[in-house]
């Protein structure tokens, strides 16, 4: 979901210090809009600083656009969650002695230009996870690559350099290993119980009245550059509504991967509620679910769309399996619970994905994502050709065209034939298309035209 919207509006936040028995602090503040009237209802955390950030307090504004927090004296920010408006986080620079702080100014920017008072744009994420926890003070390591004993929930800040280019998964550097003004930085991790986690998901669908976009990543995949990858997606492609990611222990070297296999049986039973839960929320906000699925996750998410798929015919408005690692036997079984389960199924494969040659030549049978096949209800596209980095796996990220083409199929649910940078491969069967421009200027994105 893009923090940024369309807009030449403000609200400010302004917060007091009462002084208090020693040791305690009441902090006050209001909640403004750009002509000086009331917010209510606003969504503030209340968070203290340090590595990592932890989450003290959450209340609303009241019918005044008013709320306070009585907490320990300490050195804390506050969060402004408000739909329609730009998500922040922003020091409060509490001052005991003077009792009272600065206003802060929150802007609403266009997408074209990302706010002035920031090098980068706060993306919200929401997770759940079977992963399990781990003791590390740092965000994007609170959950390991081991398998926990139920799924867990919660959200995530991450940022979006101003710099960002399309397509690109921007990584800290050996100089700047955490500046969220030139990488992709997972900020904040706050943890949140199963009902509060789906009540943020559906007042959130209930304000901004759009979609949900479901990410499952693949193999090899840490919980951080889960978060990452999510937030780089909703991103590109100008996502609206929540940004989700079902993130499962996917390992982390060549001799996990058995390992992984493992865990995908066991995680498709805790997947498969857990997307139960979400179709409930999507229903009754009436938001739709665009489900992205990589590699290995193509696996889990399949197996457990193919237990949804009878009780739940065309619950979902859009698949994506993007380089799928699903044996091309299995594949054959599970194509029709997958066409059953969604308006349009769209399946990228590449010929060049290494990643799935090494896996192929591990099975010793076909991997379904290097296989140039046409399958009932399913629109295939061949990615052979545009992603030339090392591996050639990640290419639903990393390859403008493809992100272009998840724009058009999501953002403006397009169906294939119609979407711009496609030809018809094989003339017999119309489901089966090819990438007719390896790259894509970031600025076509802007200039597509889909509703907003």
């Amino acid at each position: 979901m893009r923090i940024a919207i369309a807009g030449a509006l403000a609200f400010c936040v302004l917060a007091t210090v009462q002084a208090q028995p020693p040791g305690q602090t009441t902090i006050r503040g209001s909640v403004r809009g750009p002509s000086g009237e009331t917010l209510p209802g606003i969504n503030i955390d209340l968070l203290l600083k340090g590595t990592p950030v932890r989450l003290i307090a959450q209340t609303t504004t009241n019918a005044a656009g008013e709320y306070q927090f009585v907490v320990r004296r300490g050195d804390y920010f506050v969060q402004v969650r408000a739909v329609g408006y730009s998500t922040a986080i922003r020091d409060l620079e509490l001052s005991i002695l003077t009792g009272t702080t600065a206003p802060v100014i929150l802007e609403k920017v266009s997408e074209a230009a990302p706010a002035t008072d920031q090098k980068y744009t706060p993306v919200l994420v929401y997770f759940a996870t079977d992963r399990k926890a781990t003791t590390s003070s740092q965000p994007g390591a609170r959950y390991g690559n081991e398998r926990g004993d139920a799924v867990e929930f919660g959200t995530a800040v991450v940022s979006i350099p101003q710099s960002h280019r399309l397509a690109n998964l921007e990584g800290p550097t050996w100089f700047k290993p955490q500046d969220p003004a030139t990488a992709v930085i997972v900020m904040q991790v706050s943890p949140r119980s199963e009902p509060e986690f789906f009540n943020l998901i559906g007042q959130d669908l209930s304000k901004s009245r759009r979609d949900i976009l479901l990410f499952v990543h693949g193999y090899n995949v840490t919980f951080s550059n889960a978060l990452r990858r999510t937030a780089q997606l909703a991103y590109d492609l100008q996502w609206k509504g929540p940004a989700i990611t079902y993130t499962w222990p996917s390992g982390g070297s060549v001799p996990d991967y058995v390992a992984a296999e493992a865990v995908v049986d066991v995680s498709k039973y805790r997947l498969e509620p857990f997307l139960r839960s979400l179709l409930a929320v999507g229903r009754q906000s009436k938001a739709q679910i665009h489900t992205v699925g990589h590699s290995m996750g193509n696996r889990l998410l399949s197996r457990a769309l193919e237990r949804i798929a009878p009780s739940s015919p065309r619950a979902f408005e859009h698949i994506a399996l993007t380089a799928p690692d699903i044996d091309e036997g299995e594949f054959r079984k599970l194509a029709g619970a997958l066409a059953a389960s969604s308006r349009n199924v769209t399946m990228y494969v590449s010929a060049d994905d290494r990643a799935l040659l090494v896996s192929q030549g591990l099975h010793q049978f076909p991997r379904v994502g290097l296989e140039r096949n046409v399958y009932a209800g399913i629109d295939t596209v061949d990615a052979t050709g545009v992603d030339m980095s090392l591996i050639r796996h990640s290419y639903f990220g990393e390859s403008s065209s493809v992100v272009r083409d998840l724009f058009q199929l999501m953002r403006c649910r397009l169906p294939v034939d119609k979407r711009s940078g496609l030809a018809a491969s094989a003339p017999s069967d119309p489901r089966f298309w090819r990438f007719i421009e390896k790259t894509v200027d970031q600025n076509e994105m802007k200039r597509l035209g889909c509703p907003v």
